[in-house]
Protein backbone atom coordinates (compact mmCIF):
# COMPACT_ATOMS: atom_id res chain seq x y z
CA UNK A 1 0.00 0.00 0.00
CA UNK A 2 1.37 3.63 -0.75
CA UNK A 3 -0.02 7.07 -1.02
CA UNK A 4 -1.31 8.54 -4.45
CA UNK A 5 -0.62 12.06 -5.01
CA UNK A 6 -3.56 13.87 -6.69
CA UNK A 7 -2.55 17.15 -7.44
CA UNK A 8 -5.50 20.03 -8.47
CA UNK A 9 -6.53 23.24 -9.69
CA UNK A 10 -10.05 25.04 -9.38
CA UNK A 11 -10.70 27.87 -12.19
CA UNK A 12 -12.63 29.53 -14.35
CA UNK A 13 -12.81 29.10 -18.45
CA UNK A 14 -9.26 29.22 -19.27
CA UNK A 15 -7.63 31.57 -16.66
CA UNK A 16 -5.76 29.31 -14.93
CA UNK A 17 -2.98 32.14 -13.04
CA UNK A 18 -5.79 34.91 -12.22
CA UNK A 19 -9.14 32.77 -11.85
CA UNK A 20 -11.13 33.80 -8.01
CA UNK A 21 -11.72 30.55 -7.97
CA UNK A 22 -8.05 29.27 -7.13
CA UNK A 23 -8.47 31.58 -4.14
CA UNK A 24 -8.78 30.25 -0.73
CA UNK A 25 -12.51 31.16 0.23
CA UNK A 26 -13.62 32.05 -3.05
CA UNK A 27 -13.83 28.70 -4.45
CA UNK A 28 -14.43 25.52 -2.55
CA UNK A 29 -11.44 22.63 -2.10
CA UNK A 30 -12.70 19.17 -2.39
CA UNK A 31 -13.86 17.49 0.57
CA UNK A 32 -13.05 13.82 1.77
CA UNK A 33 -16.52 12.19 2.12
CA UNK A 34 -14.87 10.36 5.52
CA UNK A 35 -14.29 14.09 7.14
CA UNK A 36 -17.81 15.64 6.34
CA UNK A 37 -19.64 12.59 7.71
CA UNK A 38 -21.54 12.02 11.08
CA UNK A 39 -18.64 9.73 13.01
CA UNK A 40 -22.10 8.60 15.46
CA UNK A 41 -24.13 7.14 12.50
CA UNK A 42 -24.46 3.49 12.60
CA UNK A 43 -22.56 2.68 9.68
CA UNK A 44 -19.30 4.55 11.10
CA UNK A 45 -17.52 1.89 12.30
CA UNK A 46 -18.04 0.04 9.02
CA UNK A 47 -14.34 -0.69 7.63
CA UNK A 48 -15.59 -1.07 4.12
CA UNK A 49 -17.90 2.32 4.08
CA UNK A 50 -14.46 4.02 5.87
CA UNK A 51 -12.23 2.45 3.05
CA UNK A 52 -14.67 3.87 0.65
CA UNK A 53 -15.31 7.62 2.09
CA UNK A 54 -12.07 8.50 2.50
CA UNK A 55 -11.14 8.14 -0.97
CA UNK A 56 -14.03 9.74 -2.45
CA UNK A 57 -14.23 13.23 -2.34
CA UNK A 58 -17.38 16.38 -2.60
CA UNK A 59 -17.23 19.14 -5.10
CA UNK A 60 -19.44 22.36 -4.52
CA UNK A 61 -20.66 24.92 -6.13
CA UNK A 62 -19.08 28.43 -5.54
CA UNK A 63 -21.85 30.46 -6.96
CA UNK A 64 -25.60 30.59 -6.93
CA UNK A 65 -26.76 29.06 -10.49
CA UNK A 66 -31.10 29.31 -10.50
CA UNK A 67 -32.58 27.87 -13.12
CA UNK A 68 -36.12 27.53 -14.95
CA UNK A 69 -36.42 25.15 -18.16
CA UNK A 70 -39.19 25.86 -20.87
CA UNK A 71 -39.75 22.46 -22.23
CA UNK A 72 -42.33 23.44 -24.68
CA UNK A 73 -39.82 25.92 -26.33
CA UNK A 74 -36.85 23.93 -25.43
CA UNK A 75 -35.16 26.47 -23.88
CA UNK A 76 -34.05 27.88 -20.64
CA UNK A 77 -33.16 31.16 -18.50
CA UNK A 78 -31.71 31.91 -15.56
CA UNK A 79 -33.51 33.89 -12.52
CA UNK A 80 -30.60 35.18 -10.83
CA UNK A 81 -27.23 35.23 -13.77
CA UNK A 82 -29.05 36.97 -16.66
CA UNK A 83 -28.11 35.73 -20.44
CA UNK A 84 -24.40 36.34 -19.95
CA UNK A 85 -24.53 34.61 -16.51
CA UNK A 86 -26.28 31.79 -18.44
CA UNK A 87 -23.72 31.70 -21.29
CA UNK A 88 -20.95 31.70 -18.66
CA UNK A 89 -21.87 28.88 -16.47
CA UNK A 90 -23.70 26.63 -18.57
CA UNK A 91 -21.99 25.94 -21.24
CA UNK A 92 -22.34 23.12 -23.82
CA UNK A 93 -26.31 23.25 -22.54
CA UNK A 94 -28.24 24.12 -26.26
CA UNK A 95 -27.20 20.88 -28.50
CA UNK A 96 -29.38 18.52 -30.11
CA UNK A 97 -31.91 16.35 -27.81
CA UNK A 98 -30.61 18.25 -24.65
CA UNK A 99 -34.45 18.76 -23.84
CA UNK A 100 -37.11 16.33 -25.02
CA UNK A 101 -40.33 14.84 -22.87
CA UNK A 102 -38.38 12.00 -21.79
CA UNK A 103 -34.93 13.73 -20.32
CA UNK A 104 -33.86 17.01 -19.89
CA UNK A 105 -30.08 17.45 -20.00
CA UNK A 106 -27.78 20.39 -18.68
CA UNK A 107 -23.95 20.82 -18.38
CA UNK A 108 -22.23 23.09 -16.42
CA UNK A 109 -19.38 24.49 -16.75
CA UNK A 110 -18.52 25.16 -13.26
CA UNK A 111 -17.19 24.43 -10.96
CA UNK A 112 -14.09 23.74 -13.24
CA UNK A 113 -11.54 21.65 -11.30
CA UNK A 114 -8.50 20.09 -13.00
CA UNK A 115 -7.06 16.97 -11.50
CA UNK A 116 -3.79 15.47 -12.57
CA UNK A 117 -1.39 13.23 -11.17
CA UNK A 118 2.35 11.69 -11.76
CA UNK A 119 1.09 8.59 -10.80
CA UNK A 120 0.67 5.34 -13.64
CA UNK A 121 -2.97 3.92 -14.37
CA UNK A 122 -4.73 6.49 -11.99
CA UNK A 123 -8.70 6.66 -12.90
CA UNK A 124 -11.27 9.15 -11.24
CA UNK A 125 -14.27 8.61 -11.33
CA UNK A 126 -17.69 11.57 -11.19
CA UNK A 127 -20.47 10.10 -9.39
CA UNK A 128 -24.43 11.35 -8.11
CA UNK A 129 -24.74 13.21 -4.53
CA UNK A 130 -27.32 11.81 -3.48
CA UNK A 131 -29.09 14.95 -1.90
CA UNK A 132 -29.22 16.71 -5.20
CA UNK A 133 -32.03 14.96 -6.95
CA UNK A 134 -34.09 16.48 -3.62
CA UNK A 135 -31.94 19.27 -3.07
CA UNK A 136 -31.38 20.97 -6.15
CA UNK A 137 -33.65 19.11 -8.60
CA UNK A 138 -31.12 17.03 -10.62
CA UNK A 139 -28.53 14.83 -10.53
CA UNK A 140 -25.10 14.48 -12.34
CA UNK A 141 -24.38 11.78 -15.20
CA UNK A 142 -21.59 9.02 -14.00
CA UNK A 143 -18.53 8.94 -15.70
CA UNK A 144 -14.55 7.56 -15.61
CA UNK A 145 -11.52 7.86 -17.00
CA UNK A 146 -7.84 7.18 -16.81
CA UNK A 147 -6.53 10.31 -15.69
CA UNK A 148 -3.35 9.28 -16.31
CA UNK A 149 -3.37 9.27 -19.92
CA UNK A 150 -6.27 12.05 -20.07
CA UNK A 151 -5.98 15.68 -19.14
CA UNK A 152 -8.72 17.34 -18.79
CA UNK A 153 -11.17 19.53 -16.30
CA UNK A 154 -13.68 17.64 -14.44
CA UNK A 155 -16.83 18.10 -16.79
CA UNK A 156 -20.37 17.07 -15.57
CA UNK A 157 -23.76 16.72 -17.16
CA UNK A 158 -26.93 16.84 -15.09
CA UNK A 159 -30.56 15.20 -15.52
CA UNK A 160 -32.68 17.20 -14.33
CA UNK A 161 -35.23 15.47 -12.23
CA UNK A 162 -38.55 17.37 -12.84
CA UNK A 163 -38.09 19.91 -15.20
CA UNK A 164 -41.68 21.57 -14.67
CA UNK A 165 -39.55 22.60 -11.10
CA UNK A 166 -37.07 25.59 -10.82
CA UNK A 167 -33.17 24.03 -10.40
CA UNK A 168 -31.98 26.12 -7.39
CA UNK A 169 -28.25 25.59 -6.52
CA UNK A 170 -26.68 28.00 -4.06
CA UNK A 171 -23.31 28.65 -3.22
CA UNK A 172 -21.51 25.71 -1.11
CA UNK A 173 -24.18 22.86 -2.23
CA UNK A 174 -22.32 19.81 -2.90
CA UNK A 175 -23.03 19.08 -7.08
CA UNK A 176 -21.27 15.87 -7.17
CA UNK A 177 -18.65 13.15 -6.09
CA UNK A 178 -15.02 12.14 -7.24
CA UNK A 179 -13.35 8.92 -6.90
CA UNK A 180 -9.82 8.01 -7.69
CA UNK A 181 -8.74 4.18 -8.00
CA UNK A 182 -5.51 3.00 -8.60
CA UNK A 183 -3.81 -0.82 -9.69
CA UNK A 184 -3.96 -1.03 -5.50
CA UNK A 185 -7.51 -0.18 -3.68
CA UNK A 186 -5.72 -0.44 -0.79
CA UNK A 187 -3.48 2.90 -1.68
CA UNK A 188 -4.59 6.17 -0.48
CA UNK A 189 -5.50 9.26 -1.62
CA UNK A 190 -3.58 12.86 -0.86
CA UNK A 191 -4.96 16.09 -2.27
CA UNK A 192 -2.50 19.01 -3.21
CA UNK A 193 -3.72 22.04 -4.38
CA UNK A 194 -1.10 23.52 -6.27
CA UNK A 195 -0.97 25.66 -10.06
CA UNK A 196 -1.42 23.58 -12.87
CA UNK A 197 2.42 23.82 -14.81
CA UNK A 198 2.52 25.12 -18.57
CA UNK A 199 3.56 22.04 -19.90
CA UNK A 200 0.78 20.37 -18.45
CA UNK A 201 -1.86 22.48 -20.03
CA UNK A 202 -0.22 22.50 -23.35
CA UNK A 203 -0.60 18.64 -23.36
CA UNK A 204 -4.14 19.07 -21.71
CA UNK A 205 -5.07 21.51 -24.87
CA UNK A 206 -2.98 19.07 -27.46
CA UNK A 207 -5.48 16.38 -26.17
CA UNK A 208 -8.98 18.67 -26.56
CA UNK A 209 -7.77 19.26 -30.46
CA UNK A 210 -7.26 15.00 -30.75
CA UNK A 211 -10.97 15.00 -29.30
CA UNK A 212 -12.15 17.50 -31.60
CA UNK A 213 -10.71 16.37 -34.79
CA UNK A 214 -10.08 12.52 -35.03
CA UNK A 215 -13.13 11.91 -31.86
CA UNK A 216 -12.73 7.69 -31.68
CA UNK A 217 -9.17 8.25 -31.25
CA UNK A 218 -9.72 10.05 -27.81
CA UNK A 219 -10.83 6.52 -26.44
CA UNK A 220 -7.07 5.10 -26.67
CA UNK A 221 -6.22 7.59 -24.51
CA UNK A 222 -9.55 7.78 -21.88
CA UNK A 223 -9.19 4.03 -21.05
CA UNK A 224 -5.35 2.90 -22.25
CA UNK A 225 -4.28 0.95 -19.58
CA UNK A 226 -0.65 -0.37 -20.04
CA UNK A 227 -1.38 -3.66 -17.13
CA UNK A 228 -5.60 -3.65 -18.11
CA UNK A 229 -7.87 -2.59 -18.80
CA UNK A 230 -9.69 -0.75 -15.95
CA UNK A 231 -8.55 -0.63 -12.36
CA UNK A 232 -11.17 -3.55 -11.39
CA UNK A 233 -9.53 -5.73 -14.56
CA UNK A 234 -9.54 -9.01 -11.71
CA UNK A 235 -13.45 -9.29 -12.73
CA UNK A 236 -12.77 -10.20 -16.44
CA UNK A 237 -10.24 -12.76 -15.16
Amino acid sequence: MSNIKIYYHQFHIQEYEKSPFSLDGVGFEPEMVYNESLKNAVYSNCPAWKHKSTRTFLIRSPVDIHLVVDNQKQGMYSTNLGSEGLNMYCSGTFVPGWCTPERTTIQLSIPRILFWTNHKNVWIESRPYYETAIKNNLTSVPAWYNMSNWIRPIGTAFNVVDSSKPIIINRGDVLFEVCFYSKNLDDGILLKKTLPPKKLIDKMDRMSEVKRHIRNLSRKFLFKNKESKCPFHFMWK
